[in-house]
């Protein structure tokens, strides 16, 4: 159409010049030449016509190829896609939500979705459609869905209402299955629980064993002690001052009875210390405090207790006084501190009563981010899990290390 109103303009163009140079007196144009514009006039035109036709050609091409390319993507994409009305019928469902679902994709189309959910998880669908309908949006959910072999298979669900002019609202589902996501999460939970349950008991059974072998060595080595020492005191008494080699042996036996005597009542106190069973945590930790400040004289270490400690149970004392032991422990081998803080005392946290145990250093410090916990830590952790409680360590390089440990009453 275009090629034809190109001549007739210029035709009407080319007898409007006739009209000028006829009335300017210029020199006619002869037909010749005017059919020979026009006619280079109208090949224009017919090229431009063609590039015209190539450019809508490639174009149509282009949206073709764009169009199999989103089809593809939408058949084959990793997620199921289905679309519903608004009574929650199928209207359209990719391959993968047929693949799902273990059917044919014709015999989803005009099905109603509800009919696709467990029995189990029906309500749970359902509330989630009425929330579409009335407030739109987006919505997720796990659904379990039935599959075309009877077996259940379980959905996250990703809900889109879509409104599209005048056409009715739909809404949009993204369909992934998570079955074996779950079972492998169940599984690791269950591995969980088996470690900490496993990690529990043996922790109670080390706390058995060292009573146990505390109470031996109070039972029998320091009985046994302290009858040498009888009998190498009456030994010295009863021997004469001339006798200077039997007296000087009975002293010999009786100063290594004691020294023995000293060593186990030090493993004693430090397989289980009778002092938490007879005075309580606060004494045990000043007696802990005392004696590894003898032992590391260059370590300069406070104590402060604050709140109501006389009410500690047995097993929160032994647990808590545990954690302090092996903190201190660190302290003196790894910390490279010049002075170690510990406290305890009893708070109020929201009506409730926490028992709170801070111990802290001004040492080398750690990175938490590059290091390995060992299992001192983990211990504490679990102990302090043990209790119903939290454990929170803080450190850093060169800024000392912080742990604190909160245990509700």
């Amino acid at each position: 159409m275009n090629s034809k109103r190109g001549p007739a303009r210029l035709r009407a163009a080319a007898e409007a010049q006739l009209f000028d140079t006829a009335t300017t007196q210029a020199a006619p144009a002869t037909p010749e030449s005017l059919l020979h514009e026009l006619q280079v006039h109208q090949l224009e035109l017919e090229m431009q016509n063609e590039n015209l036709r190539q450019t809508q050609a490639a174009l149509e091409e282009s949206r073709d190829r764009y169009a199999q390319r989103y089809a593809e993507l939408y058949e084959f994409a990793p997620v199921g896609y289905c679309t519903l009305s608004q009574a929650g019928q199928i209207l359209a469902a990719n391959l993968t939500a047929a693949a799902l679902l273990g059917v044919e994709r014709r015999r989803l189309l005009k099905r109603r979705f509800n009919h696709l959910v467990s029995d189990a998880d029906r309500d749970t669908w359902h509330r989630l459609f009425m929330r579409m309908q009335s407030l739109g949006g987006e919505q997720t959910c796990e659904l379990e869905l039935l599959r075309a072999d009877a077996s259940l298979r379980l959905m996250h669900v990703h809900c889109r209402r879509m409104e599209t002019g005048s056409e009715a609202p739909t809404l949009h589902l993204a369909l992934t299955d998570i079955s074996e996501r779950k079972l492998i999460e169940a599984r690791q939970a269950a591995l969980l629980d088996e470690n900490t349950r496993l990690s529990r008991e043996l922790i109670n059974l080390q706390e058995m064993e060292r009573a146990d072998l505390a109470r031996d060595l109070h039972d029998e080595l320091s009985q046994q002690l302290v009858a040498i020492r009888a009998h190498a005191g009456a030994i010295r008494r009863r021997t004469p001052n001339t006798d200077t080699g039997t007296l000087a042996d009975a002293v010999a036996i009786e100063a290594s009875a004691s020294q023995i005597y000293a060593v186990s009542h030090r493993l004693m106190n430090g397989l289980h210390p009778q002092i938490l069973d007879s005075a309580g945590l606060a004494e045990a930790l000043q007696a802990l405090l005392a004696g590894w400040s003898a032992q590391h004289v260059t370590i300069r270490a406070n104590l402060r207790l604050a709140g109501r400690l006389d009410a500690i149970g047995g097993e929160t004392r032994i647990h808590l006084f545990r954690i302090a032991q092996e903190c201190l422990t660190n302290v003196a081998h790894h910390a490279h501190a010049s002075h170690a803080r510990l406290f305890l005392g009893e708070t109020r946290q929201g009506g409730r009563r926490v028992l709170r145990m801070v111990i802290s250093d001004d040492g080398v410090g750690m990175d938490l981010a590059a290091s390995r916990q060992g299992f001192g830590l983990i211990a504490m952790r679990e102990r302090a899990r043990i209790l119903g409680g939290d454990f929170a360590l803080q450190s850093r390089p060169g800024g000392g290390t912080r742990i604190a440990v909160e245990v509700p009453l």
